[in-house]
């Protein structure tokens, strides 16, 4: 006598099928969001409990380093840092709504402006 039937088995089959691409939306949602601030400011808390600020710059592909560029420290100030996750409590983006949507509206107007009209002239009749 089978525990569950064949209704079940094909029940928890689709059910996985339905997890696995929920996951995959879910991961290319937060790929899209952490590609799209690129070169946004930001502050970022240690569990040193020091306070860190610079321009987010991308992220390793297992998610346990961020790259920064003009990094602000307690103690200096670097061109180009690394952050590990595991040492930091959070990090916060002040401008994001800001300045993503100046971002969006600076590329729609540089679309703009690269689409020159040209004029093709028949010269061979």
């Amino acid at each position: 006598m089978s525990l569950t039937s064949d209704v079940d088995v094909e029940k928890i089959g689709n059910s996985l099928e339905d997890e696995q691409q929920t996951r995959a939306l879910q991961r290319e949602k937060f790929l899209r969001c952490i590609s799209s601030i690129v070169g946004e400011f930001c502050n970022v808390k240690t569990v040193e409990l020091n306070n860190v600020s610079g321009f987010y710059h991308g992220m390793d592909i297992h998610v346990q380093e961020i790259f920064m560029k003009n990094l602000l420290t307690p103690y200096s100030h670097l061109n180009n840092g690394l952050l590990r996750t595991q040492d930091l409590l959070y990090v916060s983006f002040p401008d994001i709504g800001n300045s993503s949507k100046s971002k969006i509206e600076k590329k729609e107007k540089e679309e703009e402006i690269q689409e020159p009209e040209c004029e093709i002239h028949d010269t061979l009749k």
